[in-house]
């Protein structure tokens, strides 16, 4: 078996593999099996690795949960700002609108009017045109 490792794995390779190294050999001709730079140690050391991440996760949270808390202040107070802001407009183009609305009454109030005015300029021309005749008349 030594010879078949020294023809497959070369005198380096073998030498690292008998020396218990972590290191992969590379290996021409032949399909090299990795070790892990982590030596197994088994179920304990999983579970104390777990509570290890779930441990750093909780402590990133705590420490993250302060600027989140500030983000939101922050953020609400923009949006009752903005909010406050909205609501002015808001009030303006109601006021607008109402003026608006005034000035269209007042405006149809006109131009129901312009009728009659019209007729009173007609009536007035006339007039005109008959004193002018008379003035034709007379002179």
């Amino acid at each position: 078996m030594k010879r078949k490792l020294d023809e497959n794995l070369g005198r380096s390779a073998r030498d690292e593999l008998a020396g218990g190294g972590h290191e992969v050999a590379t290996v021409p001709g032949a399909i090299a099996r990795q070790r892990s730079r982590r030596p197994f140690v088994g179920r304990a050391h999983r579970a104390a690795y777990n509570c290890d991440v779930a441990d750093l996760t909780l402590q990133t949270l705590i420490e993250f949960r302060g600027e989140m808390r500030e983000f939101r202040d922050e953020t609400r107070k923009a949006l009752a700002q903005h909010d406050h802001r909205l609501n002015l407009l808001t009030e303006q183009m109601r006021d607008q609108s109402h003026r608006l609305a005034q000035l269209e009454t007042h405006m149809a109030a006109l131009l129901a009017t312009m009728p009659h005015v019209h007729t009173r300029i007609d009536e007035l021309a006339a007039r005109l045109a008959t004193v002018e005749a008379r003035l034709a008349e007379l002179s």
